[in-house]
């Protein structure tokens, strides 16, 4: 029969609290993730884990983080664990002890952490730069962060419509890829033919509107009568598809850098 003495329900719950914990610190993974203040890890803590042969990724310094109160965070680094083989927590702790970090967590999505480092999926988060996510030890970073067919798809749209608010052609949207987006990037190494098509299709699309304008400004029309005096000149194939100089394109997410 169940027990009603108040002293007895208590250290039932303690006892079944303490089970629960120690379940918990027995559960084993293969991945884990502890953040790292630089002020009180010791300056050799990346040959640490280097040393360890473990495959291992780090996020930029996390400089820019606020609490819910507006208040700035304390710089620190996310670091994700990839071990061979699975651990506990206990195994975990005490192979980080020497770097002075507070207690693991398991890591159900090493994709999910790694795309956090640079808050990829929390638009209202400070957006760091992904190119600074750092591998080591065989860690990919690429592969770990390889989009889907709907992210993808997504990336693209994002690109053509960067095509069209700054007027750049293909070789500029190549050099911001490259300084400032990896994961557009990485998309057109895979999906570069659809980009450049779009690229190439409203270059001539702005040609055919520019060569329209230029016959009906070489008509010349009588303005009392309406009628056409003269027959429009007949333009040469330089004149029916005009040049666009190239002006050297600004990379508005490097000046965005700048200005933070």
């Amino acid at each position: 029969m169940p027990t009603k003495d108040p002293e007895k329900l208590k250290a039932a719950r303690k006892r079944a609290d303490a089970k629960r914990a120690g379940a918990r610190e027995d559960t084993r993974h293969l991945s884990w993730t502890f953040v790292l203040y630089p002020e009180s890890a010791p300056a050799d803590w990346r040959d640490y884990l280097d040393s360890s042969f473990v495959p291992w990724v780090e996020s930029p310094v996390h400089d820019k983080d606020v609490n819910a109160d507006g208040t700035p965070k304390k710089p620190h680094i996310h670091v994700g664990l990839s071990f061979p083989s699975v651990k506990t927590r206990q195994q975990v702790v005490a192979f980080l002890k020497p770097l002075n970090v507070p207690s693991p967590q398991q890591v159900m999505s090493m994709r999910g952490l790694v795309r956090y480092m640079a808050h990829l999926d929390n638009p209202e988060k400070h957006q760091y730069n992904s190119a600074e996510i750092k591998g080591h030890c065989g860690f990919d970073v690429a592969a770990t962060m390889q989009s889907t067919v709907s992210e993808q798809n997504a990336l693209i749209r994002e690109m053509m419509q960067y095509v069209k608010d700054h007027a750049c052609d293909f070789y500029d949207l190549c050099n911001v890829a490259m300084e400032s987006r990896p994961d557009w990037f990485d998309t057109l190494n895979s999906k570069a033919y659809l980009v450049r098509e779009f690229c190439k299709a409203r270059r001539y699309h702005l040609q055919d509107q520019m060569y329209r304008a230029t016959r009906v400004k070489q008509k010349l029309v009588d303005t009392d009568t309406g009628e056409i005096v003269e027959p429009p000149k007949e333009l040469s194939k330089q004149e029916q598809m005009p040049s666009f100089p190239h002006e050297g394109h600004v990379n508005p997410f490097l000046q965005q850098q700048k200005k933070e």
